[in-house]
């Protein structure tokens, strides 16, 4: 009997041991499992934000494309108008110049100059109206 009851108790303790390692196993593998399931997910994550940070630079760099192409469209527009305002103040001048008989230094042509350019450029001076002529005659 007593040989009998230390074989149990071994027996028990086998058991209880062999429950505690499937125990640990077990726990182990759901670690493990759980670990690559949040790995998966941080990489999913990371990929998701990368791709819309790639979207985000894709689209700032189409913006700054677009802001080029309207810049250079407003700077030809703006040198259409001087040059239009140009024109049209040089056959004003031409009129002028013909009812009053001023010649081209005459102070009467650089008085309508000036008039001309406040009235094209705001109140901007006839001297910016020279300049931006200037640099349409030479490009």
């Amino acid at each position: 009997r007593e040989l009998r009851a230390q074989w149990d108790v071994a027996i028990a303790n086998l058991q209880a041991q062999v429950l505690e390692i499937k125990q640990k196993n077990i726990d182990s593998s759901l670690k493990a499992l759980l670990g690559q399931a949040r790995t998966e997910i941080l990489q999913r994550t990371f990929g998701a934000w990368m791709s819309t940070n790639q979207l985000a630079e894709q689209r700032k760099q189409r913006e700054k494309a677009s802001m080029r192409k309207f810049a250079k469209m407003f700077e030809i527009g703006a040198a259409m108008l001087v040059k239009e305002g140009f024109l049209a103040w040089q056959g004003e001048m031409q009129e002028s110049q013909a009812r009053r008989g001023t010649d081209k230094s005459g102070v009467a042509k650089d008085k309508k100059a000036k008039a001309m350019a406040r009235i094209l450029l705001g109140s901007e001076s006839a001297a910016t109206l020279r300049a931006a002529f200037k640099a349409w005659r030479y490009t």
